[in-house]
């Protein structure tokens, strides 16, 4: 890794980063004070949702007996099931698309191969960048409720809040893979955003169709995102370790192969 042109690299996509981190944690802290005076409103609310049909229920992420009944359950329901995947899986795409596939396009990595910096060191800096924009914004989602919590005295299961934001960091470790993947096999924004964004958006609706029709189910084990059920991590029903290993070794192939074909790549330069 060029430490140079990770600094630089860092501080151009800085705003974004901080844009993303702020927004999504601040939403998660204006609910952590809300919740105390809203906490008999939701559980009328889940009276209503008892009422619907499982699928729908599913589609919400919620099970059939599940309750509000604390403000982590609260995150799983309105931020996380749904909020979380659009804001990162947008962070995840736009990201590998700026950081490698538009210096070519613009003509800018002609200039970054002038210096004494090879290829390969090139590709892992900009993953780096993302890698680092990625933790900013969960370390963000955890540290802001978590104060939140402190000072507004709402009980807070931290242990459950960590394991949501590790898998979630690892979920969009794995997108990132693949996206950072067609990055450097396209070198074509309009195509990188296509793929990686249609990819991700096929799988999205892979998991919400196996939620909602049970006998299309079977078309969740396709999907990326049955990997990370927010009611279920809360709930103790997920295998942390083996959801994590996936994810991290999909993440760590995607990167893999990134750095391998882009090194290979005839650039247009």
């Amino acid at each position: 890794m060029n430490f140079a042109l990770y600094r630089a690299m860092l501080k151009q996509q800085s705003k974004k980063i901080l844009g993303f981190a702020l927004g999504s944690s601040t939403f998660l802290l204006m609910e952590t004070f809300l919740y105390p005076s809203i906490e008999e409103a939701m559980k009328a609310k889940m009276d209503i949702f008892e009422t619907l049909p499982d699928g729908m229920l599913a589609a919400f992420g919620l099970d059939k007996g599940f309750a509000i009944s604390s403000v982590l359950d609260l995150f799983s329901v309105q931020y996380y099931s749904l909020i979380f995947l659009v804001l990162l899986s947008l962070f995840t795409v736009s990201m590998a698309n700026q950081l490698l596939s538009h210096f070519v396009e613009q003509g800018s990595m002609a200039y970054l191969l002038s210096i004494p910096v090879n290829r390969k060191q090139i590709t892992f800096t900009m993953i780096s960048v993302f890698f680092t924009g990625l933790l900013v914004i969960m370390v963000c989602n955890f540290l802001f409720p978590y104060v939140g919590s402190y000072l507004n005295n709402v009980e807070l299961d931290w242990k459950s809040l960590f394991q949501l934001n590790l898998l979630g960091f690892l979920l969009f470790f794995a997108i990132g893979g693949y996206s950072f993947f067609f990055s450097a096999l396209f070198l074509n924004g309009h195509r990188v955003l296509a793929w990686a964004g249609g990819l991700t958006l096929i799988f999205y609706i892979l998991d919400m169709i196996g939620k909602v029709n049970q006998q299309w189910e079977d078309l969740r084990y396709g999907s990326i995102f049955t990997l990370f059920q927010p009611t279920e991590i809360i709930t103790g029903d997920v295998e942390l370790y083996s959801a994590s290993l996936i994810l991290f070794s999909l993440g760590i192939i995607g990167y893999f192969l990134t750095i391998a074909i882009f090194q290979r790549k005839d650039l247009p330069l």
